[in-house]
């Protein structure tokens, strides 16, 4: 059964917001290797408990002041006479800022969005918003597929 994407953000909204705090809660400046390691694996969570069998191969960074690149990969035969299709999504797990300055700025996720169509937090405009961009097309082929 195929919906229309409007109806499947709908019904999914409020899981990705809860999703998104997650990431954003996750400090992950680019010289914090800790941090930018947690982020891949919680990103590398999220895709692959959405569906359509996403692979994580973690690439250790050739500096160890940075963390690892995540690389997530698929196949999906979508029926026998379909042939099998990828999805090749590109992007970074790092921010800018360093924990020390979001604390000095007080730049944190916003509780009180998770009610409301605005979401506040470090990360939400850039990567950890694009994440959840993707992870919703990622979602959606899922459910399309099925």
């Amino acid at each position: 059964m195929k919906c229309s994407f409007s109806s499947f953000v709908s019904t999914v909204v409020y899981r990705y917001k809860l999703l998104l705090k997650d990431l954003v809660q996750c400090g992950s400046f680019t010289k914090d290797p800790v941090g930018v390691t947690t982020q891949a694996e919680k990103t590398a969570r999220m895709f692959r408990e959405a569906g359509l069998g996403a692979q994580a191969t973690f690439v250790p960074s050739k500096d160890s002041n940075h963390g690892p690149h995540l690389v997530l990969s698929n196949t999906v035969k979508k029926s026998a006479t379909k042939p099998t299709s990828r999805i090749a999504l590109i992007s970074h797990l790092d921010t800018v800022y360093s924990n020390i300055e979001l604390e000095q700025e007080n730049f944190q996720w916003k509780d009180d969005v998770i009610q409301t169509d605005r979401v506040i937090g470090p990360g939400t405009m850039d990567i950890k918003g694009g994440t959840m961009v993707a992870l919703m097309v990622y979602d959606r082929t899922s459910f399309l597929c099925s």
